[in-house]
């Protein structure tokens, strides 16, 4: 049958003092799309960095020397990946 719209649809985003979100994801995920990675980005782009592995799969941070470093000098250093950061498909 058809459906009625979602009984909790969400809310545009709001993070007004945060540090800076780190998001990766592969542009063809097939689990979590990558549009949805855009528009989060999109609704915080001061409190979010965003960047994408070019290939395919579920999880970025093993794909690649280039998604590992990318996290780890986040998570050890804080250090922001610039804006349109990305990682070649491997």
């Amino acid at each position: 049958g058809v459906q009625g719209p979602p009984a909790n649809p969400p809310h545009r985003l709001r993070v007004p003092h945060a540090p800076t979100i780190l998001l990766m994801n592969s542009r063809y995920d097939p689990a979590t799309p990558y549009q949805w990675a855009l528009n989060l980005h999109r609704q915080a782009p001061a409190n979010t960095a965003l960047v994408t592995y070019e290939g395919a799969g579920h999880g970025v941070y093993t794909r690649s020397a280039c998604t590992r470093a990318f996290a780890d000098d986040y998570l050890l250093t804080r250090a922001v990946p610039r804006p349109g950061s990305s990682c070649p498909a491997v």
